[in-house]
């Protein structure tokens, strides 16, 4: 947990940790919203058979009201089904959500090359600052 407190001395940004984990999550939120696609149209199919079946029924308990006790629990298993699953919906939205930010997060603290000559070009700039005002100091005197 901790190796990615020294980060800049294990190597390029391509090889270290925090690479590798971005690397993992990005694949599994894909495989994700993957999943959550097929789900929602598998869901859609469900839906049109759940309809016919509760019009079926409907029709039945019309023609036959003994038959409306099997149409009531029906529509409560229903209820209590999409209920679930648009519980279940909402945490993969949140899920996702989550992963997808700690993705730019992750992405925003890693350390690349092009960072490290940013930082190497301050510290050169820092450097000469120091100096030249050392070098005001020592003639203003």
């Amino acid at each position: 947990a901790f190796q990615w407190l020294h980060e800049e001395g294990s190597g390029t940004a391509n090889t270290s940790p925090r690479s590798a984990f971005i690397t993992d999550l990005s694949a599994k939120l894909e495989a994700l919203r993957e999943r959550e696609s097929t789900i929602d149209e598998k869901q859609d199919s469900y839906e049109t058979v759940e309809n016919k079946i509760r019009q079926r029924l409907t029709w039945a308990a019309g023609a036959n009201p003994s038959t409306r006790e099997v149409l009531e629990r029906f529509e409560s298993a229903a209820s209590t089904r999409k209920s679930a699953l648009d519980s279940e919906n909402k945490y993969t939205s949140d899920v996702i959500e989550m992963c997808v930010s700690v993705i730019e997060l992750e992405k925003q603290r890693l350390v690349t090359e092009e960072r490290r000559e940013e930082h190497e070009a301050l510290l050169t700039l820092l450097r000469k600052f120091s100096e030249s005002t050392g070098i005001v100091e020592e003639y203003s005197k």
